[in-house]
């Protein structure tokens, strides 16, 4: 009996969750680029899946469902005054705890599900070739304390 109580106390202070399972947040900030185009950066919190995590349909599903209800709580409090009209360009920046997973697995996950959960919510008509057009790319950094995605919607 006292070794289970001494467990459960234990387990009571690493009161943290895995990165996978904390609840995801998002943020917008709407601003005009020095060209005059509209511009949406979007700060999502923690960290996508990657890509080889994503090959699983559960996890794809869920992954995108949470970004997309963190998203729409974000939309109903600050509601966006208009949305962005095609063609858009992207831009990431990727914030990463360690360096264990891959560049391109980390940019391939986060990509397409933001994407998907951005259409769903109808903050971007579709994610398809008649409305990106082209990326700037990525950036990988490292951010132990605060893992995140931000994500840059310009219009082109």
């Amino acid at each position: 009996m006292a070794r289970n109580q001494q467990h459960r106390r234990r387990s009571r202070r690493a009161g943290h969750l895995p990165i996978w399972e904390q609840p995801k947040t998002a943020e917008c900030q709407e601003l005009l680029t020095a060209e005059g185009r509209r511009q949406q950066r979007w700060t999502l919190r923690p960290r996508c899946h990657g890509f080889y995590e994503m090959k699983k349909r559960w996890v794809w599903h869920r992954e995108v469902s949470q970004w997309k209800a963190a998203i729409t709580a974000h939309l109903r409090e600050h509601p966006i005054l208009r949305p962005l009209r095609k063609p858009l360009r992207l831009y990431a920046q990727l914030f990463e705890p360690h360096e264990l997973r891959d560049p391109p697995n980390v940019e391939g996950g986060a990509w397409k599900a933001m994407l998907d959960a951005f259409q769903e919510c109808k903050v971007i008509g579709q994610d398809n070739w008649a409305w990106i057009k082209g990326g700037d790319g990525y950036d990988i950094a490292l951010d132990k304390r605060d893992p995140r995605v931000i994500l840059v919607l310009t219009e082109a």
